[in-house]
């Protein structure tokens, strides 16, 4: 999961668009989309603050 969120980091994913992707995981997956979805997203945000930080 870390390894996908900061790949998408490094390419420059929006918010928007790891948060859209999610939510089709989601929907695709059910249940356990919702555990690991919001833990995916965290991680997208987590890994893009370090790289507005590191900047």
């Amino acid at each position: 999961m870390a390894h996908h969120a900061q790949a998408a980091v490094r390419h420059g994913a929006t918010e928007q668009e790891a948060a859209e992707t999610i939510g089709v995981a989601i929907l695709m997956n059910g249940g356990p989309g919702t555990v690991y979805g919001p833990r995916a997203f965290a991680a997208f945000r987590e890994f893009q603050e370090q790289t507005t930080t590191a900047a």
